[in-house]
């Protein structure tokens, strides 16, 4: 008895979630509750029941209405007897079910369509296939690949990145041990210093940005200079930008002006690009630097980065009076009392403060490199210049 109290509980649930466009056969029992469904036979003791769950039986005793009605099942035998036994009609009928709640007829209409025509598209994607090559597999198998195959690629990515950084720390030791043997104290040989950076540049295809980033490091002079010359010789066509880093940041005015030389022997185009991204830096020296630069290599192509870069805010410490003190006078006596006021015309001290405000900066390297790019000078007018730039075609 408990048992079927709780097989009922569980079809009137199911019947409350699927309700049929007809009525059903309903069955009011002792508890309260209702179960609607088909019936399909009874005994002396017991009904059975067609229900959206299943057939199940129900004790004639727990019964206190039988109430008989045409139900969804009597519309699903009427469809099922006029079936012609095509995989079309089977995914037809299917569907049909599903929209009426008829789940499991609906998975063994699917099936058997599967069973005739194992590579009806409807069907299968029905079923929650996905065709992959020849192959029809399980949707959810697909994503549990994809997913794996992606989890499995950024993993390797990943791995591959601690690798480079191992070999990238294990590169920088062997650059400062050559530094402190060749190119520092009392006993430096930077010729072989140099033969030994070659020879680092020849072993690994990671080197160049090794010593790349050593450069850019707290690095020696003499070190940077020879670095640079590994460079300037090396036709890895990476080592221009390297070498125009070199020409607007190094500290040594010397380094620069040998990283310019070589600068001007090189690709004038790739030159004055990598030139162009460089007034982005956030630098007054260094687009100071690169203006002077695309001067000397006729850089008209950086034309629009010039204009762009003209004009630019910069965040200026700026005082300001925060607060005047003023000193007293007496206003009038009473009683031996002194009534002060403060007079605005006796102030004693000021009380300072500062703020950060945007302030415009004008580049004057930049001015001077658009004028002797085009022959023109139109001052700081950022839309005067850019006027003037759409006019001319041929730059």
């Amino acid at each position: 008895m408990r048992r079927l109290w709780k097989t009922w509980i569980g079809v009137a649930l199911v019947t409350c979630l699927y309700q049929s466009p007809a009525s059903a056969d309903v069955f009011h029992l002792q508890n309260g509750g209702e179960i609607e469904g088909q019936l399909r036979g009874e005994t002396d003791t017991h009904y059975q029941v067609r229900t959206f769950v299943g057939e199940i039986e129900i004790e004639k005793a727990d019964v206190t209405k039988y109430a008989p009605g045409p139900s969804i099942f009597d519309d699903y035998d009427r469809h099922l007897a006029l079936l012609s036994n095509t995989a079309d009609d089977l995914v037809e009928l299917a569907n049909w079910c599903g929209e009426n709640g008829l789940s499991k007829e609906r998975r063994a209409h699917l099936d058997q369509a599967l069973r005739l025509d194992p590579d009806h598209a409807e069907a299968r994607a029905a079923l929650g296939y996905t065709r992959v090559g020849n192959l029809w597999i399980e949707s959810q198998k697909v994503l549990e690949t994809q997913t794996q195959r992606e989890h499995a690629a950024a993993q390797a990515q990943r791995e591959a990145e601690r690798e480079q950084q191992r070999q990238f720390a294990a590169m920088k030791y062997q650059l400062r041990d050559l530094e402190k043997k060749y190119f520092v104290g009392s006993t430096r040989e930077p010729d072989l210093g140099e033969a030994e950076l070659v020879s680092f540049s020849l072993h690994h295809p990671l080197a160049m940005s090794a010593m790349f980033e050593y450069l850019k490091g707290r690095s020696s002079l003499l070190m940077r200079a020879r670095i640079v010359k590994v460079f300037a010789n090396s036709p890895d066509p990476q080592t221009t930008l390297y070498i125009a880093y070199a020409a607007l940041k190094d500290p040594a005015r010397k380094i620069r002006q040998y990283a310019i030389n070589e600068l001007i022997t090189r690709d004038i185009k790739e030159v004055v690009r990598i030139l162009a991204a460089a007034l982005d830096i956030n630098s007054e020296v260094v687009k100071m630097r690169t203006a002077n630069l695309l001067s000397k290599l006729d850089g008209r192509s950086a034309i629009p980065a010039l204009i762009d870069n003209l004009v630019g805010k910069q965040k200026k410490r700026v005082e300001y009076v925060w607060q005047v003190i003023y000193g007293y006078e007496i206003l009038w006596w009473y009683d031996d009392t002194a009534f002060l006021v403060q007079s605005p015309e006796h102030p004693l001290a000021y009380d300072m403060r500062y703020r950060r405000e945007d302030a415009a900066v004008y580049r004057h390297a930049l001015r001077a490199a658009l004028r002797d790019l085009t022959g023109e000078d139109f001052g700081f007018d950022q839309q005067a210049w850019r006027a003037w730039y759409k006019k001319q075609p041929s730059i």
